[in-house]
Parts: structure tokens; C-alpha cells; sequence
């Protein structure tokens, strides 16, 4: 009986040893591997969840900012793109007279190396998007000689040539896409020329300010001109262009081309065009053809440039023992860069000579001391509208402009607060401007 026992368990035992050797491993699938990683593997891992968290966090955030009337789609992670962002105009005959010309530049090779230099902005998109939504015009055109401009424009489509009046252009995702693109590329070159250095806070300040200047003169819209004959995204005037040739376009263009950013590399492949400013070839200033809008963000930044130098100038100017200056030297880095921007854009509209006499009286006055040691900006801009206004009336006669001077900065707010309702902004979402 015990031999049959040991022979029974020397049986089991040889048994047990013949299936671990011969049987394969259990497969769990057709393409079963270990769960072992190789240091590249790992890498390309880590790296693809960095990618859907990058991607959810952009979803996020246009989930957040979605424009009323149309349904938010939710967005998935590792979804890049929103249905409710493919929504634009529908084109047709009369206002898509750009729409050829700006499928040109999108579909080049310069333009795609723009848009590979800087990383997708989804929520710069949507603002750009509702900025160019809610601005009314008017618009103009260039004329068939594309040299002047011109209120009506001649069909070439069909048989009979009618003449039309200009309509606003057709908002296409084409034409978003190249604003948001070339205004985000524009930012991330400039942003050392403008600031005298790359600091992050201070680009984030320049992007926000520029983009907020830019939806009251324009809202991105190409082609809008006024009635006073300001033209294009940047809204410039034959003296602003005039400047930037005499101050900034030398210095702009050598910065560009000397950056080792990818940013000003894919610019200077653009080929950045030095405008007339003669007031006879305004055509450059509007048409994709001449290299828009990139041109004229360009000569929009260049001309706040040198605005900015008169701001800093201004206040570099008073007496090294003013109480306003020591207030202002001594409050922190960020309110002085936000000071110094905003004052500049306010000079946009009024020219450098209209906003420094203002500033220098606010800075010299104790109210603006008390505003700057509390670093309080928008009281300080509140108080800056009623001198901004007693210098227009010492220079201006018309009540009308002396309104639109004054009221620069606070008509901007009230652009941005309505931007910022059609995109649909909540409380603690990302804004649209300052």
C-alpha cells in the first residue's frame, strides 16, 4: 500500500513538471505582451497621457466658453477640436470676397510653420471668434486696380457684373484661424521687442491688452475702416504708419529676424511688407494679398511700441523726488507693467501727446499717489478719464471727440463684457481681455 502511494505522488509530481514545460502561457489576447516597458516605450507613454491631459484641459475650457445659441458639445478626453468651434457663417457670393485669398495663405507652407511655432490656443480662438462677431463696421474693400478702397465692390461671379455694397466678410474657419494664429505668433515674437524682455507674466499681459484694444478698433476684422479713415485690424492712421517707419520698423523687423524663436523665424519667412502710409496705397493696409493681417498686427504693434517709450518716458520725466514717481517705482513689477500697457493702449486713441500731459498730472496729484500705493488700477484709469478729457477740450473743439477720447478705455470694457457674454464666460472660466 505505501508503494502504491509513493508511485501515485512520483505520477502527480512528473505530470505537474510536463504541463509547466510544455503547455503555453494562457494568452490573453491575439497581441499579448508583458507588461514590461523599454525606457522609450515609457517615454512615448508618459508623453501621450501629457497629450490627453493637454487636450482635456482644452476641452475644458471651451466647454466653458461656448457661444449661446449653439449647443455645447461635450468633449471627451483626447478630444482636440469642439463641434460647437466648427460653427461659422455660412459664405456666399456677396462676403466671401476674401475667402480664396485667405485659403492661399492658410494652405502655404510658411503659414503651417507659423502655426507649428507656437502651441493651439482654443480659447484664444473663441474670443478672437466672438470679437469679430460682435463688431458692426463698416467695411470697405479694395477696388478692382487693388490699390484704393472702396464702399462697393463688382461681383465676377455669373454673367452680369453687379456692383453691391460691401457687406461684413463671412466669418469662415479659415479666416479664424489665420487671426488667431498670426496674432498669437505675433505676441510670442514680439513680446521681448515690446517688453524689453521674455518674462511669461509679461506676455500674458501683452497678449490680453493688445486683444483688447484690437475688438474696439476692429473686433479682427480685416477690412474695417472708418469713417475717419483708420484702416485695418489695427485701426491705423497715416500718421501712425508714418511713425512706425521713422521709430520702430528698422528695430522690429532686425529683432524678428535675429529671435532664435520659432515664432519670429516662421515671420520672417512670411515677408514682412513695409507700408507707404501715404494715404494713397491704404489697399496694403486691408488685403490678404499684401500679406494681412499679419502687415498690419505688425505696424499695430510697432506703433504701441512707441507709444509705450513716450508712457515710460513721461513718467521717467518727473522730479526724482515727486511723491507720484517714488509711489510708482515702489509698487510691484506687475502693476507697473500693467500701468505703463494700459496707459498706452488709452494712447493708441489719443496719440502719445494725449496721454502723457494727462498721466503726468494724475501721477503729480494726491489721488493718483494714493491710487498707485494702493495699486489700484481701475481707480487710477477712472481717474485718468477726467484728465484725459480736460486736455481734449484745451485742444479740441467738438464735444464728440473729446467723448470718444476720454471714454477709450471704458468703452473697451464695455466690448469686453459683451465679447465675454457671447462667449458664454462663467464665473471662474477663463476671460476675453483684461
Amino acid at each position: 500500500m505505501k508503494k502504491k502511494s509513493l508511485l501515485f505522488l512520483a505520477l502527480v509530481i512528473g505530470l505537474f513538471s510536463f504541463t509547466t514545460l510544455v503547455l503555453p502561457e494562457p494568452a490573453y489576447g491575439k497581441h499579448h505582451k508583458k507588461n514590461v516597458l523599454t525606457p522609450e516605450e515609457d517615454a512615448a507613454a508618459k508623453a501621450k497621457q501629457d497629450e490627453e491631459k493637454h487636450a482635456a484641459e482644452q476641452a475644458a475650457i471651451i466647454n466653458q466658453i461656448v457661444r449661446p445659441g449653439l449647443d455645447p458639445v461635450p468633449c471627451l478626453s483626447g478630444c482636440s477640436t469642439p463641434t460647437s468651434l466648427d460653427k461659422y457663417n455660412d459664405c456666399n457670393e456677396k462676403n466671401d470676397y476674401f475667402e480664396d485669398d485667405i485659403k492661399k495663405i492658410t494652405n502655404s507652407f510658411e503659414f503651417q510653420s507659423l502655426k507649428s511655432s507656437i502651441p493651439e490656443n482654443l480659447q484664444l480662438k473663441t474670443c478672437i471668434r466672438e470679437s469679430q462677431s460682435i463688431h458692426a463696421g463698416p467695411f470697405k474693400v479694395c477696388d478692382v486696380q487693388k490699390k484704393n478702397l472702396s464702399r462697393n465692390f463688382k461681383s465676377n461671379r455669373g454673367s452680369k457684373h453687379k456692383t453691391q455694397r460691401v457687406q461684413k466678410a463671412c466669418q469662415s474657419g479659415n479666416e479664424v484661424e489665420l487671426l488667431t494664429t498670426t496674432y498669437a505668433a505675433t505676441v510670442d515674437c514680439l513680446s521681448s521687442f515690446m517688453n524689453e524682455s521674455d518674462d511669461e507674466v509679461q506676455k500674458n499681459i501683452l497678449e490680453k491688452d493688445m486683444f483688447s484694444m484690437i475688438s474696439l478698433e476692429s473686433g479682427f476684422n480685416l477690412n474695417a475702416v472708418s469713417s475717419t479713415g483708420v484702416t485695418g485690424v489695427g485701426q491705423l492712421c497715416q500718421a501712425a504708419v508714418k511713425h512706425v517707419n521713422n521709430t520702430s520698423w528698422k528695430d522690429m523687423i532686425a529683432s524678428i529676424n535675429s529671435s532664435s524663436k520659432s515664432s519670429c523665424k516662421a515671420i520672417a519667412k512670411m515677408g514682412p511688407k513695409r507700408f507707404a502710409g501715404d494715404g494713397r496705397h491704404r489697399c496694403e493696409m486691408i488685403s490678404p494679398e499684401e500679406g494681412n493681417p499679419l502687415n498690419n498686427l505688425l505696424y499695430t504693434f510697432g506703433y504701441q511700441q512707441y507709444v509705450r517709450k513716450q508712457v515710460s518716458s513721461a513718467i521717467s520725466s518727473l522730479n526724482k523726488s515727486s511723491k507720484g514717481k517714488v509711489a510708482f517705482t515702489n509698487a510691484s513689477e506687475s502693476f507697473r507693467t500693467k500701468l505703463i500697457s494700459q496707459v498706452a493702449v488709452w494712447g493708441h486713441n489719443t496719440g502719445p501727446g494725449g496721454i502723457r500731459s494727462p498721466l503726468k498730472y494724475l501721477m503729480s496729484s494726491s489721488q493718483g499717489q494714493k491710487l498707485i500705493k494702493k495699486e489700484d488700477m481701475p481707480g487710477f484709469l477712472k481717474a485718468l478719464q477726467g484728465y484725459v478729457a480736460s486736455y481734449q477740450r484745451h485742444y479740441h473743439a467738438r464735444q464728440r471727440r473729446v467723448t470718444e477720447a476720454s471714454s477709450y478705455m471704458k468703452n473697451i470694457k464695455t466690448r469686453l463684457a459683451q465679447i465675454n457674454q457671447h462667449a458664454g464666460s462663467t464665473k471662474g472660466a477663463p476671460k476675453c481681455g483684461f
